[in-house]
Formats: structure tokens, sequence, C-alpha cells
């Protein structure tokens, strides 16, 4: 593993699909159902779309974790959201009996999907992309097992990848099986 760099295995920033952050909620969720579609067409995965300010420089990116967890505005009540975002309940030793407790608790999904996806609407994608500071990323240079554990102590299904600060790539999930696959 040690010779091995995330940049040598990431897909490059330019193969995805990217949407402006100043996008709506209703605007995204399309964008990124097409952009699946249509990658899926030509047997390639990518799990989220970049996001990009108005001058074109890439922001972050958005998945349908993403778009799925903002409908919900109750998960901002729930202890730090954003490790439980990336973490997962079960990452803190949380019990299945608990989480429903939480759920109970804090009312979650407890309205009909059309009225919270109507409450959401509004939303930008700039309220709930997924960004850089948020701790998703690894450096391109980086040694492929830093990938490794940003995916999997994130349980996350792919991780930003940057150079000097600015996002070149995205470090999938996928692209580590392939590579541990290679060597088996």
């Amino acid at each position: 593993m040690k010779n091995r760099q995330v940049g040598d295995l990431m897909a490059k920033a330019s193969e995805y699909a990217v949407i402006e952050e100043n996008k709506t909620l209703p605007e995204a969720a399309i964008f990124l159902k097409k952009s699946f579609e249509y990658y899926m067409e030509k047997n390639i995965y990518h799990d989220s779309i970049l996001v990009c300010n108005k001058e074109g420089k890439l922001k972050g990116k958005v998945s349908a974790f993403d778009i799925i967890r903002v409908l919900e505005p109750n998960y901002s009540k729930v202890g730090d959201s954003d490790s439980m975002a990336r973490f997962g309940v079960s990452h803190f030793g949380l019990s299945p009996d608990y989480v429903k407790s939480i759920v109970s608790r804090y009312e979650l999904w407890d309205e009909s999907l059309e009225i919270m996806v109507k409450n959401a609407s509004f939303l930008k994608v700039e309220d709930f992309m997924y960004t850089p500071e948020e701790g998703g990323f690894v450096e391109e240079d980086s040694a492929f097992a830093d990938a490794i554990h940003q995916i999997v102590m994130g349980h996350q299904t792919s991780v930003l990848v940057l150079n000097q600060g600015e996002i070149t790539g995205v470090i999938r999930l996928g692209d580590i099986f392939r590579e541990v696959c290679s060597c088996l």
C-alpha cells in the first residue's frame, strides 16, 4: 500500500457532473438522478455530483445521502449531527432501540415525504453540500491507505481529493475495492 497514491486511483473532477451552489434542492435532486442514469449507462459509478460557485471553482459535492438527510431539519437537533452523518450511529455504540428513541423524541420523519420535500424545496445546494472543511477529504499525493482510513472510519462511499486546497477528484469505495481485488 505504501507505493500507491490517491491521485493514481481517483476519479478526476473533470469526469463528474457539476452543479452550481445556488441551485435549489429539487434542481440538485433531478440533476443527480440524471447524472446517475447517464453514468450507469456507461458502467461508471459516481455516487455524487460536484458543486461549484459562480466562477466555476469547485467547492464540494452532493450525494443522494445529503439530499435525503437535509429533508429532515430535526437531524440538526440530534447531538453533533455532522458527526452522526459522517460516522453513523453505530460508530458511537448506539443500539437500535436507542436510535428508535431518538427518532421518536425528535419526531424524525414525522411528516409525509411530500410535505418534507415541499418544506425543503427552497434550500440551495450550498446549504447542504459536503465541503472539504467538514473533514471528508484526502490529499492527492497521500498514500492510498489514507483514503481507505477516511472511507472506512468515516463510513463514507467517497471522499473529495485535494491538491493545494483545490478539489481535483474523488476517491470512491469502488476504486479502493477494485484495487484490492487486483491484488487478490
